[in-house]
């Protein structure tokens, strides 16, 4: 557990000296993405969907252009952590958090867990 009042947390890469983040929420019922300074422990950018999204063991952040893409996973099954009927989405946001595009998966047969954006060719 990362003491930056994180819980449960997903898709851990650093860039930049600093540390980025899915911080699932189990204790909390909210998912968001953080990013962490590791010198002070303490989470210096944060991102909830204005949507809202809570899933209690998937997702991933990754940096994209000038922003992030963030994988919100769901899994359906009746499990009991996360929005029960929702499905996965990855959504592309800004460095200020303003969502670019979103791109739902509609079924809840299929998960996301993690996403990695590619360069175009």
């Amino acid at each position: 557990r990362i003491e930056a009042g994180t819980d449960c947390q997903h898709g851990g890469q650093f860039l930049d000296g600093k540390m980025l983040l899915v911080d699932n929420g189990r204790e909390k019922t909210f998912s968001r993405a953080v990013r962490i300074d590791p010198a002070t422990d303490a989470i210096d950018w944060e991102w909830r969907d204005p949507d809202g999204w809570w899933e209690g063991a998937m997702g991933s952040i990754a940096p994209e252009g000038d922003g992030y893409l963030v994988a919100e996973g769901h899994v359906g099954c009746g499990r009991d952590a996360g929005t029960e009927g929702d499905t996965s989405e990855l959504v592309s946001i800004d460095a200020d958090g303003t969502v670019l595009a979103r791109k739902k998966v509609t079924t809840e047969d299929w998960a996301i867990y993690r996403a990695i954006p590619i360069d175009p060719f």
